[in-house]
């Protein structure tokens, strides 16, 4: 049983007084008590300072009073508990449990064909998604977290932070080491600080909702600077190189079945994502796996047939119809071997397009999905003479993404579509295919330029002959 209160004085503030109690050790503490009056009991605070019988320690134990009295009635006036936890690191775990439960609703309303109605915040936001919860907890373990621990700000009351503390985030970011899970440093880009300002604003507008602040931090967005960021551009003979290796790869004689199904599979993933368009999976978002029972054909085994894949993909909105792509003949055939191949390896029924045909090295079992061709995609590039530099930037690397710029390119080359249309068949926009994805040439434009101009000159000759006869 604690000892008793010896009361020393009462303060200027309303209903608060310090003394001090005896712990089992025989010293003395100081502490506040605080009278509520919604509950007409008293609470008790530990000033955390040990009794001292001198003026000096009365002025500081008057100062830990305060300071704890304004937040007891600040939680008072939020008609919350005045004991309830306000630090960041609890506000944060109390948005991100909420987020989840939200997110759980939707698509339990997406099962039994209801509308997701389900918001993280108010007005002008969309019903948030377990893909969009993932996303935002990746992003606040990540990178939101570590700069509130490295700042002091994890564990203060989230009333007590200012706007100065927050807008430093940006420089923050590019000041820190942040490594890849190969353990390789890697270089935060503009558009990811911007999804981690984004987060900060989302913690600030749900403690807004509940009451704990009264405003939303404004943090200075750095410029995404597309242009300078686009990827490195695969030009024509470097995709031939490209192609023509990965053939001979998956042509050669190799003992070990499982890496020679391998070469193969790679072969046609390289010749999918270039007869396609399609942007490659990372391997660690589900719903952009490649499935089987993504692949539409229309008039199948007629001279129409038609095979179409159905993706959703980062750019769709929750609820919207998965984008379709057009799966061109060349890949096709390689396809079909491929469905053949798991036939032969005693997969009769594979969920993913590139599977496993054997168990493999680090648990992968047959029938898994094959998440990533990094290994292969850089060994191919070294056989070639380019490999990629390490630690380069994306404008400085050739990666299975710019297989995709190509294709948008040479549709718009040799396809001769334009920019709407491009942009709209591989479920992008325009703008971004004019900043990012074409690789202009003028002098290979020159013949779609100059294509339907008159000759003004020779008209005009003719008229002037005429007028002669």
């Amino acid at each position: 049983m604690p000892s008793k209160f010896i009361h020393k004085e009462d303060c200027v503030e309303d209903g608060l007084s310090i003394g001090i109690r005896q712990t089992r050790s025989g010293k003395y503490w100081w502490q506040a008590r605080i009278y509520w009056k919604q509950q007409r009991k008293y609470d008790w605070h530990s000033l955390k300072l040990e009794y001292r019988d001198n003026k000096d320690n009365l002025i500081e134990a008057r100062r830990k009073a305060r300071k704890v009295y304004k937040s007891f009635i600040d939680r008072v006036m939020l008609n919350l508990h005045p004991k309830q936890d306000l630090t960041v690191e609890r506000v944060v775990g109390d948005f991100l449990a909420e987020a989840e439960g939200l997110a759980g609703s939707n698509e339990a309303n997406i099962q039994k064909g209801l509308e997701p109605r389900f918001k993280l915040v108010g007005k002008g936001t969309k019903p948030i998604t377990l893909t969009r919860f993932l996303e935002i907890d990746q992003l606040t373990k990540t990178y939101v977290q570590p700069y509130f621990e490295d700042n002091s700000l994890w564990t203060r009351n989230i009333r007590t932070i200012q706007q100065r503390e927050l807008v430093g985030y940006a420089n923050w970011i590019n000041q820190t080491r942040f490594l890849s899970e190969y353990g390789r440093e890697i270089q935060v880009s503009p558009s990811r600080i911007n999804k981690g300002i984004t987060v900060i604003r989302l913690i600030w507008e749900y403690s807004m909702r509940k009451g704990f602040v009264d405003w939303v931090p404004n943090i200075d967005r750095p410029d995404a600077n597309l242009e300078k960021r686009s990827r490195k551009v695969l030009d024509e003979p470097t995709y031939f190189k490209i192609v023509k290796q990965a053939r001979l790869d998956s042509e050669k004689e190799i003992n070990h079945e499982y890496h020679r199904d391998l070469s193969e599979q790679f072969y046609i993933w390289i010749k999918f994502l270039s007869w396609s368009g399609v942007r490659p999976s990372s391997g660690w978002t589900d719903r952009t796996l490649l499935r089987w029972s993504d692949i539409e054909i229309i008039n199948e085994g007629t001279d129409s047939e038609l095979w179409f894949i159905n993706r959703t993909e980062k750019t769709q909105d929750f609820g919207d119809d998965p984008a379709k792509y057009i799966i061109q003949k060349p890949v096709i055939p390689d396809l079909k071997r491929l469905k053949l191949l798991y036939k032969e390896r005693g997969i009769s029924d594979p969920e993913f397009i590139f599977c496993h045909t054997k168990n493999g090295a680090r648990g992968a079992a047959q029938g898994e999905v094959i998440k990533s061709f990094r290994r292969q995609w850089e060994n191919l590039l070294t056989q070639i003479g380019i490999p990629n530099p390490k630690h380069a930037p994306q404008s400085e690397r050739l990666s299975p993404y710019s297989i995709r710029g190509f294709y948008i390119t040479m549709r718009l080359r040799y396809g001769k579509m334009n920019i709407d249309q491009i942009a709209s068949a591989c479920n992008t926009s325009a703008a971004m295919v004019r900043r990012i994805y074409r690789d202009w040439d003028i002098e290979q434009e020159t013949e779609s330029l100059t294509k339907g101009i008159p000759n003004y000159d020779e008209s005009r000759q003719r008229r002037e002959s005429a007028n002669v006869i």
